[in-house]
Protein backbone atom coordinates (compact mmCIF):
# COMPACT_ATOMS: atom_id res chain seq x y z
CA UNK A 1 0.00 0.00 0.00
CA UNK A 2 1.26 3.20 -0.96
CA UNK A 3 1.56 6.47 1.51
CA UNK A 4 1.72 9.72 -0.39
CA UNK A 5 4.94 11.03 0.47
CA UNK A 6 5.71 13.53 3.62
CA UNK A 7 5.74 17.42 2.54
CA UNK A 8 9.26 18.38 2.92
CA UNK A 9 9.71 22.02 4.74
CA UNK A 10 10.67 24.84 1.92
CA UNK A 11 14.46 26.38 2.82
CA UNK A 12 12.69 29.32 3.87
CA UNK A 13 10.77 27.99 6.58
CA UNK A 14 13.89 26.38 7.81
CA UNK A 15 16.21 29.59 7.39
CA UNK A 16 13.51 31.53 9.09
CA UNK A 17 13.14 28.60 11.98
CA UNK A 18 17.27 28.67 12.73
CA UNK A 19 18.36 32.18 12.63
CA UNK A 20 15.59 33.90 14.80
CA UNK A 21 17.34 32.54 17.67
CA UNK A 22 20.85 33.31 16.38
CA UNK A 23 19.91 37.02 15.17
CA UNK A 24 18.06 37.71 18.48
CA UNK A 25 21.59 36.93 20.61
CA UNK A 26 23.24 39.48 18.46
CA UNK A 27 20.85 42.17 18.83
CA UNK A 28 21.14 41.43 22.53
CA UNK A 29 25.06 41.89 22.96
CA UNK A 30 25.59 44.94 20.81
CA UNK A 31 24.74 47.06 23.95
CA UNK A 32 27.08 45.31 26.26
CA UNK A 33 29.32 45.27 23.63
CA UNK A 34 28.87 49.29 23.55
CA UNK A 35 29.02 49.91 26.63
CA UNK A 36 31.72 47.45 27.88
CA UNK A 37 34.24 49.15 25.57
CA UNK A 38 35.00 52.46 27.63
CA UNK A 39 35.27 50.37 30.64
CA UNK A 40 38.46 49.06 30.16
CA UNK A 41 40.17 52.05 29.40
CA UNK A 42 42.22 53.37 31.72
CA UNK A 43 40.99 56.83 34.01
CA UNK A 44 43.36 59.71 32.97
CA UNK A 45 44.63 61.26 36.18
CA UNK A 46 43.64 64.47 37.10
CA UNK A 47 45.25 67.66 36.12
CA UNK A 48 46.95 66.02 32.83
CA UNK A 49 47.06 67.50 29.94
CA UNK A 50 45.06 66.89 27.06
CA UNK A 51 46.20 64.01 24.64
CA UNK A 52 45.41 66.72 21.92
CA UNK A 53 48.24 69.21 23.41
CA UNK A 54 51.54 68.36 21.49
CA UNK A 55 54.35 67.02 23.87
CA UNK A 56 56.57 69.76 23.60
CA UNK A 57 53.93 72.43 24.41
CA UNK A 58 55.40 73.88 27.72
CA UNK A 59 52.71 76.28 30.01
CA UNK A 60 55.04 78.48 32.12
CA UNK A 61 53.29 80.28 34.86
CA UNK A 62 54.58 83.73 36.19
CA UNK A 63 54.40 86.07 39.07
CA UNK A 64 55.47 89.32 38.62
CA UNK A 65 57.96 90.67 41.12
CA UNK A 66 60.38 93.12 40.03
CA UNK A 67 62.98 92.69 38.80
CA UNK A 68 62.73 89.02 38.29
CA UNK A 69 59.52 88.91 36.17
CA UNK A 70 57.78 92.35 35.20
CA UNK A 71 55.27 93.02 32.71
CA UNK A 72 54.61 95.85 30.36
CA UNK A 73 51.74 95.94 27.95
CA UNK A 74 51.44 92.31 27.77
CA UNK A 75 54.92 91.75 27.45
CA UNK A 76 57.52 89.67 29.88
CA UNK A 77 60.86 90.75 31.03
CA UNK A 78 63.16 90.53 33.74
CA UNK A 79 65.62 88.85 35.36
CA UNK A 80 64.41 85.19 35.76
CA UNK A 81 62.44 85.48 32.17
CA UNK A 82 65.07 86.60 30.28
CA UNK A 83 67.37 83.49 32.05
CA UNK A 84 63.91 80.99 31.47
CA UNK A 85 64.45 82.53 27.81
CA UNK A 86 67.60 81.42 27.12
CA UNK A 87 67.17 78.17 28.92
CA UNK A 88 64.33 77.16 26.91
CA UNK A 89 66.20 78.28 23.64
CA UNK A 90 69.22 75.91 24.67
CA UNK A 91 66.66 72.87 25.43
CA UNK A 92 65.15 73.56 22.20
CA UNK A 93 61.91 74.62 23.02
CA UNK A 94 60.02 76.61 21.43
CA UNK A 95 56.05 76.34 22.12
CA UNK A 96 55.36 78.01 25.11
CA UNK A 97 52.25 78.95 26.96
CA UNK A 98 52.70 81.81 29.49
CA UNK A 99 50.49 82.06 32.67
CA UNK A 100 50.28 85.44 34.87
CA UNK A 101 49.28 84.68 38.49
CA UNK A 102 48.73 87.66 41.75
CA UNK A 103 50.61 85.54 44.70
CA UNK A 104 53.26 82.70 45.14
CA UNK A 105 50.54 80.10 46.59
CA UNK A 106 48.54 80.26 43.15
CA UNK A 107 52.23 79.94 41.42
CA UNK A 108 52.51 76.71 43.67
CA UNK A 109 48.98 75.72 42.96
CA UNK A 110 48.89 75.70 39.13
CA UNK A 111 52.32 73.15 39.47
CA UNK A 112 50.52 70.95 41.87
CA UNK A 113 47.26 70.70 40.13
CA UNK A 114 49.03 69.95 36.33
CA UNK A 115 47.90 73.53 34.95
CA UNK A 116 51.44 74.74 34.27
CA UNK A 117 54.89 72.61 34.09
CA UNK A 118 57.20 75.09 34.67
CA UNK A 119 57.03 78.83 37.64
CA UNK A 120 58.98 81.66 36.61
CA UNK A 121 59.84 83.72 39.23
CA UNK A 122 61.31 85.03 42.74
CA UNK A 123 60.64 81.76 43.62
CA UNK A 124 62.75 80.11 47.01
CA UNK A 125 64.01 76.56 47.13
CA UNK A 126 62.66 75.63 50.67
CA UNK A 127 62.18 71.80 51.89
CA UNK A 128 58.68 72.59 52.81
CA UNK A 129 58.05 73.03 48.96
CA UNK A 130 59.97 70.18 47.51
CA UNK A 131 57.25 67.92 49.17
CA UNK A 132 54.83 68.81 46.65
CA UNK A 133 56.81 70.55 43.31
CA UNK A 134 60.19 70.21 42.23
CA UNK A 135 62.86 72.50 41.61
CA UNK A 136 65.72 73.22 39.18
CA UNK A 137 68.77 73.87 40.06
CA UNK A 138 69.31 76.95 41.94
CA UNK A 139 70.32 80.41 39.92
CA UNK A 140 70.02 82.92 42.14
CA UNK A 141 71.40 83.51 45.99
CA UNK A 142 69.43 85.75 47.81
CA UNK A 143 68.26 86.20 51.70
CA UNK A 144 65.62 88.27 53.55
CA UNK A 145 66.44 92.24 54.51
CA UNK A 146 64.50 94.44 56.37
CA UNK A 147 63.18 97.64 55.66
CA UNK A 148 62.86 100.79 57.76
CA UNK A 149 61.21 104.39 57.49
CA UNK A 150 64.13 106.80 58.74
CA UNK A 151 62.61 108.79 61.66
CA UNK A 152 63.93 112.59 61.96
CA UNK A 153 67.07 113.52 64.06
CA UNK A 154 67.04 113.16 67.80
CA UNK A 155 67.02 116.59 69.87
CA UNK A 156 69.46 117.43 72.37
CA UNK A 157 67.19 115.91 75.17
CA UNK A 158 66.38 113.03 73.59
CA UNK A 159 70.08 112.85 72.52
CA UNK A 160 71.29 112.01 76.56
CA UNK A 161 68.62 110.22 77.72
CA UNK A 162 69.75 108.06 74.67
CA UNK A 163 73.15 108.56 75.17
CA UNK A 164 72.79 107.79 79.16
CA UNK A 165 73.41 104.17 78.59
CA UNK A 166 74.44 102.18 81.93
CA UNK A 167 77.89 101.04 80.25
CA UNK A 168 78.18 105.21 79.38
CA UNK A 169 77.20 106.18 82.72
CA UNK A 170 80.08 103.89 84.09
CA UNK A 171 82.40 105.06 81.64
CA UNK A 172 81.49 108.87 82.90
CA UNK A 173 81.81 108.23 86.77
CA UNK A 174 85.22 105.87 85.73
CA UNK A 175 86.34 108.84 83.93
CA UNK A 176 85.85 111.16 86.84
CA UNK A 177 86.80 109.36 89.55
CA UNK A 178 90.27 109.22 87.24
CA UNK A 179 90.10 112.97 86.80
CA UNK A 180 90.09 113.44 90.64
CA UNK A 181 93.37 110.97 91.51
CA UNK A 182 95.06 112.72 88.27
CA UNK A 183 94.67 116.03 90.03
CA UNK A 184 95.90 115.07 93.67
CA UNK A 185 98.92 113.20 92.03
CA UNK A 186 99.85 116.55 89.93
CA UNK A 187 98.80 118.82 92.92
CA UNK A 188 101.05 117.09 95.24
CA UNK A 189 104.06 116.85 92.72
CA UNK A 190 103.97 120.75 91.51
CA UNK A 191 103.15 122.15 94.64
CA UNK A 192 107.34 121.68 95.50
CA UNK A 193 107.77 123.24 92.13
CA UNK A 194 105.19 125.40 90.77
CA UNK A 195 103.02 127.00 93.80
CA UNK A 196 101.93 129.59 91.62
CA UNK A 197 100.01 127.61 89.14
CA UNK A 198 99.54 124.77 91.83
CA UNK A 199 99.48 126.83 95.42
CA UNK A 200 100.75 124.65 98.74
CA UNK A 201 96.93 124.86 100.22
CA UNK A 202 94.92 122.07 99.64
CA UNK A 203 91.53 123.60 98.68
CA UNK A 204 93.20 126.10 96.56
CA UNK A 205 95.83 123.62 94.37
CA UNK A 206 92.97 121.53 94.04
CA UNK A 207 90.74 124.00 92.57
CA UNK A 208 94.03 124.47 90.06
CA UNK A 209 94.70 121.17 89.39
CA UNK A 210 91.24 120.09 88.50
CA UNK A 211 91.08 122.95 86.00
CA UNK A 212 94.33 121.80 84.55
CA UNK A 213 93.23 118.11 84.34
CA UNK A 214 89.91 119.03 82.98
CA UNK A 215 91.52 121.27 80.00
CA UNK A 216 93.30 119.00 78.82
CA UNK A 217 90.94 115.98 78.72
CA UNK A 218 88.55 118.07 76.67
CA UNK A 219 90.66 120.26 74.92
CA UNK A 220 94.39 118.15 75.04
CA UNK A 221 95.90 121.58 76.69
CA UNK A 222 95.45 124.52 79.26
CA UNK A 223 96.65 127.47 78.12
CA UNK A 224 97.87 129.34 81.50
CA UNK A 225 99.75 126.88 82.99
CA UNK A 226 101.56 123.99 82.96
CA UNK A 227 103.45 121.45 85.40
CA UNK A 228 107.25 122.49 85.81
CA UNK A 229 108.62 119.07 87.18
CA UNK A 230 109.83 116.25 85.26
CA UNK A 231 106.89 114.04 87.24
CA UNK A 232 104.17 116.65 86.51
CA UNK A 233 105.34 116.47 82.92
CA UNK A 234 104.79 112.91 82.73
CA UNK A 235 101.53 112.90 84.52
CA UNK A 236 100.38 115.63 81.93
CA UNK A 237 101.37 113.91 79.22
CA UNK A 238 99.66 110.77 80.08
CA UNK A 239 96.55 112.09 80.74
CA UNK A 240 96.17 114.04 77.48
CA UNK A 241 96.38 110.55 75.71
CA UNK A 242 94.15 109.07 77.91
CA UNK A 243 91.50 112.14 77.32
CA UNK A 244 92.05 111.91 73.61
CA UNK A 245 91.03 108.04 73.53
CA UNK A 246 87.78 108.92 76.52
CA UNK A 247 86.92 111.96 73.83
CA UNK A 248 86.80 109.53 70.87
CA UNK A 249 84.90 106.70 72.42
CA UNK A 250 82.06 109.57 73.43
CA UNK A 251 82.08 110.79 70.16
CA UNK A 252 81.73 107.43 68.24
CA UNK A 253 79.11 106.33 71.01
CA UNK A 254 76.97 109.44 70.04
CA UNK A 255 77.17 108.87 66.31
CA UNK A 256 75.79 105.18 66.80
CA UNK A 257 73.18 106.48 68.40
CA UNK A 258 72.06 109.07 65.99
CA UNK A 259 73.03 107.02 63.40
CA UNK A 260 70.21 104.15 64.79
CA UNK A 261 67.90 106.72 65.31
CA UNK A 262 67.69 108.01 62.16
CA UNK A 263 67.99 104.71 59.90
CA UNK A 264 65.67 102.59 62.29
CA UNK A 265 63.30 103.27 65.11
CA UNK A 266 65.80 101.03 66.86
CA UNK A 267 65.44 97.94 64.74
CA UNK A 268 69.00 96.99 63.20
CA UNK A 269 68.42 93.06 63.24
CA UNK A 270 66.12 90.16 63.34
CA UNK A 271 66.32 90.19 67.20
CA UNK A 272 64.88 93.63 67.31
CA UNK A 273 61.46 92.67 65.73
CA UNK A 274 60.52 91.21 68.75
CA UNK A 275 56.74 93.42 70.13
CA UNK A 276 56.41 95.66 66.71
CA UNK A 277 54.51 95.15 64.04
CA UNK A 278 56.11 93.89 60.86
CA UNK A 279 55.15 93.34 57.41
CA UNK A 280 55.43 91.32 54.50
CA UNK A 281 53.96 89.56 51.55
CA UNK A 282 51.45 86.68 52.06
CA UNK A 283 52.51 83.02 51.32
CA UNK A 284 56.04 83.65 50.74
CA UNK A 285 59.00 81.81 52.23
CA UNK A 286 59.71 85.51 53.91
CA UNK A 287 56.03 85.16 55.94
CA UNK A 288 56.73 81.54 56.67
CA UNK A 289 60.10 82.53 58.08
CA UNK A 290 58.46 85.20 60.24
CA UNK A 291 55.59 83.15 61.59
CA UNK A 292 58.25 80.85 62.63
CA UNK A 293 59.50 83.41 65.32
CA UNK A 294 55.83 83.93 66.24
CA UNK A 295 56.31 87.61 65.64
CA UNK A 296 53.53 89.98 65.03
CA UNK A 297 53.21 89.68 61.15
CA UNK A 298 51.32 91.65 58.87
CA UNK A 299 50.17 89.76 55.47
CA UNK A 300 49.89 92.15 52.43
CA UNK A 301 49.27 90.56 49.03
CA UNK A 302 52.14 93.12 47.23
CA UNK A 303 55.50 94.57 47.76
CA UNK A 304 53.98 97.56 46.90
CA UNK A 305 51.07 97.13 49.67
CA UNK A 306 53.59 96.19 52.59
CA UNK A 307 56.05 99.25 51.54
CA UNK A 308 53.07 102.05 51.87
CA UNK A 309 51.87 100.78 55.31
CA UNK A 310 55.61 101.55 56.23
CA UNK A 311 55.16 105.15 54.63
CA UNK A 312 52.00 105.43 57.09
CA UNK A 313 53.87 104.31 60.14
CA UNK A 314 51.28 101.60 60.58
CA UNK A 315 53.83 98.79 60.53
CA UNK A 316 57.64 99.34 61.75
CA UNK A 317 59.74 97.18 59.45
CA UNK A 318 59.33 95.33 56.08
CA UNK A 319 60.73 92.03 55.49
CA UNK A 320 61.37 90.60 52.25
CA UNK A 321 63.76 89.52 49.48
CA UNK A 322 66.89 91.58 49.81
CA UNK A 323 67.68 91.84 45.76
CA UNK A 324 63.75 92.42 45.56
CA UNK A 325 63.51 95.66 48.11
CA UNK A 326 66.84 96.84 47.07
CA UNK A 327 65.72 96.87 43.82
CA UNK A 328 62.63 98.60 44.66
CA UNK A 329 64.89 101.28 46.50
CA UNK A 330 67.23 102.05 44.06
CA UNK A 331 64.12 102.57 41.10
CA UNK A 332 62.17 104.40 43.63
CA UNK A 333 64.89 106.63 45.01
CA UNK A 334 62.99 107.04 48.50
CA UNK A 335 65.45 108.35 50.98
CA UNK A 336 63.20 107.80 53.76
CA UNK A 337 63.55 103.97 53.42
CA UNK A 338 66.88 102.35 54.01
CA UNK A 339 67.83 98.72 54.73
CA UNK A 340 69.10 97.67 58.54
CA UNK A 341 71.03 94.64 59.52
CA UNK A 342 72.44 91.82 57.63
CA UNK A 343 71.31 89.06 55.04
CA UNK A 344 69.90 86.60 57.03
CA UNK A 345 67.32 83.37 56.21
CA UNK A 346 69.83 83.13 53.04
CA UNK A 347 67.93 81.46 50.17
CA UNK A 348 68.65 80.21 46.99
CA UNK A 349 65.93 81.25 43.68
CA UNK A 350 65.02 78.50 41.04
CA UNK A 351 62.41 77.27 38.34
CA UNK A 352 59.69 75.32 40.13
CA UNK A 353 58.47 71.92 38.34
CA UNK A 354 55.57 69.70 38.91
CA UNK A 355 56.59 66.70 40.86
CA UNK A 356 58.61 64.16 39.34
CA UNK A 357 58.74 66.47 36.39
CA UNK A 358 60.07 64.29 32.82
CA UNK A 359 61.36 68.10 32.07
CA UNK A 360 63.98 68.47 34.67
CA UNK A 361 67.12 66.59 33.66
CA UNK A 362 66.60 68.30 30.05
CA UNK A 363 65.77 71.87 32.42
CA UNK A 364 68.98 71.53 34.56
CA UNK A 365 71.44 70.39 31.63
CA UNK A 366 70.17 73.68 29.80
CA UNK A 367 70.64 75.71 33.02
CA UNK A 368 73.92 74.24 33.70
CA UNK A 369 74.98 75.13 30.01
CA UNK A 370 74.24 78.89 30.50
CA UNK A 371 75.76 79.17 33.77
CA UNK A 372 79.04 78.15 31.81
CA UNK A 373 78.55 81.40 30.04
CA UNK A 374 78.69 85.08 30.75
CA UNK A 375 74.91 85.24 30.67
CA UNK A 376 74.64 85.57 34.58
CA UNK A 377 76.78 88.43 34.76
CA UNK A 378 75.33 90.33 31.93
CA UNK A 379 71.93 89.92 33.54
CA UNK A 380 73.26 91.19 36.81
CA UNK A 381 74.79 94.27 35.58
CA UNK A 382 71.26 95.06 33.83
CA UNK A 383 69.17 94.03 36.60
CA UNK A 384 71.07 95.56 39.58
CA UNK A 385 73.92 97.57 38.66
CA UNK A 386 73.06 101.05 39.62
CA UNK A 387 73.17 103.70 36.44
CA UNK A 388 75.49 106.39 36.20
CA UNK A 389 72.42 108.71 36.25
Amino acid sequence: MDYPPAPIPTPIMITTSRLHPLLLVLILSIPGAVFAAPASAPAAPSGAAPSSVPSNHIVVVVKPVAPFVMVDNGKLSGYSIDLWNEVAKTAGWTDIQYIIVDNVPAMLDALKTGKADVAVGALSITAERSKEIDFSHPFYDSGLDIMVKGGSAPGPFQLLMRLLTPSLILTLLGIVVALIIVSHILWWFERKHNHEDFPHHYGEGMIESVWWTTCVLIGGMCMNKDPKGITGRVIGTAWALVGIGMISYLTATATTIMTVDSLGNEISGPKDLAGKPVATVQGTSADHYLQTLHLNVVEFPKLDDAIDALKADKVKAVVYDSPIMMYYLAVNGDKDLHLVGHLFDKQKYGFGLQLSSKLRQTLNSALLSVEETDFLDKLDKIYFTPSDS
